[in-house]
């Protein structure tokens, strides 16, 4: 009896010190298995649906990065994972397989290696992989991590969006009540929506060095405004100049009753040699939004807003010059409303998606001649543009029979390169 109870115990012991890290280890949520019943569409089959986005060029044009998003209705949790495939769409392999997302990735080092953000135990924070997704390497380590970041073109330096405090506090008015509750408010916008504004996010410049990304800077520094603003704003709010001179980002520089109320934001170019911020738009009252430049820098686009106080306001494609200042309506003969844009390679036109009789098709306008011709028009819509050349756009689409699937859109013919829920 006594050796049984030994080799009992012994075996416990055993197990107990078996290394736990597989009944420990988070799950990594994949494509959850669905059974279709008398081909009857369900809520259940519509969460199991993968979730494609962020298609993105390798600067050589031969390959395209993007997610796929899975859902675990029970966690209440979605995990995005990164693939990449040829720009034909053959070849196509995931290179990340974790249990937390992946997100915001693109290619840098002209295209050896993709950046993205994860998230950490001091928030989310920037790491590196090879395309094959070998060799991760974690480059950030900013406290209490970060909510976007944009590479310079030269990748010297890098934009990273991060919270600051924002408002007062009980404790900074009072310090020995350093365990109290309450608010301190005496103006608006004190809640947003379902949260208490305590915090708004700023832009910070930093060094990107060998030794990873350091010395981040608040370019807004002392400023009580939001860049990106809040709720939709991200890193769309910003746009290198292509010598990585001069950032411009989005910011409505209002406070109180007048930022509730108001919606004119204006594009501001902050200089990174003389670490000055010019208005780009002052004197246009509308909602001034997603600026991107021209491949030679020599001109910005962005969309335009007219009327202040307006949110449904239809949006415009303006253009500038860098060198005059001199502003140009694109769109002004065109009577719908414009959601993304993006300059063809050679810069002589600029793609956009504009709901249009209701799909949401592909155009382009002409910088010159403001000439706007369709490029891309199915009963579908489209959700987003990557050029890859002066013909053909990496685009993402969907419509009322399937979810978003990557296509390579050539004038008046689209090819599917995506399967993820067929």
């Amino acid at each position: 009896m006594n050796r049984k109870i030994s080799i009992m115990a012994a075996s416990l012991l055993i197990v107990a010190a078996m290394p736990q890290a597989e009944a420990n280890e988070p799950e990594v949520i994949g494509r959850p298995d669905i059974q279709v019943v008398d081909g009857k569409l369900t809520p259940e089959m519509m969460e199991a649906f993968g979730r494609v986005s962020g298609p993105q060029v390798s600067p050589d044009r031969k390959s395209v990065l993007y997610s796929v998003e899975f859902v675990n209705l029970k966690a209440d949790k979605g995990n995005r994972e990164l693939w990449v495939m040829d720009i034909d769409g053959k070849n196509q392999r995931q290179i990340t397989v974790t249990p937390e997302s992946e997100n915001g990735a693109v290619w840098i080092k002209n295209g050896t290696k993709i950046a993205y953000m994860a998230s950490t135990d001091d928030g989310m924070q920037i790491f590196t992989i090879n395309p094959d997704g070998s060799e991760k390497t974690q480059i950030s380590h900013i406290e209490k991590g970060i909510g976007g970041f944009l590479f310079s073109p030269d990748e010297s330096k890098i934009l990273l969006i991060r919270n600051i405090k924002y408002g007062k506090r009980v404790v900074d008015e009072y310090p020995a009540l350093d365990k109290a509750n309450a608010r301190i408010v005496d103006d608006l916008m004190y809640k947003h929506w379902d949260e208490w504004v305590t915090e708004i996010p700023h832009p910070f410049l930093a060094d990107v060095t060998e030794n990873g990304i350091e010395n981040p800077i608040d370019i807004m520094e002392g400023e009580p405004y939001e860049s990106p603003m809040k709720p939709f704003g991200g890193i769309e709010s910003f746009a290198w100049a292509p010598d990585s001179k001069s950032i411009v980002y989005v910011s409505r520089k209002k406070e109180g009753m007048e930022y509730s109320l108001s919606t004119n934001s204006d594009l501001y170019l902050y200089n990174l040699e003389t670490k000055t911020t010019t208005n780009l738009t002052e004197g246009m009252m509308g909602y001034d939004t997603n600026p991107v430049f021209s491949p030679k820098g020599d001109k910005l686009a962005w969309l335009s807003m007219e009327h202040d106080g307006y949110e449904s306001d239809m949006n415009r494609i303006f253009v500038m010059d860098m060198k005059t200042g001199e502003k140009t309506d694109l769109t002004e003969n065109w009577d719908y409303t414009v959601s993304t844009i993006a300059w063809n390679p050679n810069g002589k036109k600029i793609y956009f998606i504009a709901p249009y009789h209701g799909p949401s098709p592909i155009f382009s306008v002409e910088v010159g001649s403001k000439k706007i011709e369709t490029i891309a028009a199915q009963m579908c819509d489209y959700a987003s543009l990557a050029p890859v050349d002066d013909k053909k756009i990496i685009a993402l689409r969907h419509s009322l029979t399937y979810p978003d699937e990557i296509f390579l859109v050539d004038k008046d013919s689209d090819t599917q390169l995506t399967n993820v829920n067929t």
